[in-house]
């Protein structure tokens, strides 16, 4: 049988991170926030916050991540309830690709070995 195991991140003072709610359950680390103002950040929040949670886990479970076997997590699942003014859609995917920054490179070797080649 799973076990439930509470691992919201409380106000850690040298970080200043918090998070709604978190928790283990089975192979799923769930990550709920609740937004009253939209910001297209929550995907690099929600980085942050993973990357705490599963530093935690990591330690817990006296996992050695200079291993050469691989050591398996469980899978994130992060979902942000909204209730604020500005009319969004009742479901949208933010996408923490999104946050880098996209450079089109015309002349780039690669590409001109492409198009040369091909």
């Amino acid at each position: 049988m799973d076990s439930l195991e509470i691992t919201t991140l409380e106000d850690i003072v040298y970080l200043s991170y918090k998070n709604d709610v978190s928790f283990l359950f089975g192979h799923q680390m769930n990550l709920y926030e609740h937004q009253s103002s939209y910001n297209p950040n929550m995907p690099v929040r929600g980085l942050i916050y993973f990357a705490e949670l599963y530093s935690g886990y990591i330690q817990k479970n006296k996992l050695d991540v200079y291993s050469t076997k691989q050591i398996n997590l469980p899978v994130p699942r992060y979902i942000i309830f909204y209730n604020g003014t500005k009319n969004e859609p009742e479901k949208k995917e933010l996408r923490l690709s999104e946050c880098f920054i996209k450079r089109k490179r015309k002349n780039t070797l690669i590409n001109m070995l492409y198009k040369t080649l091909y």
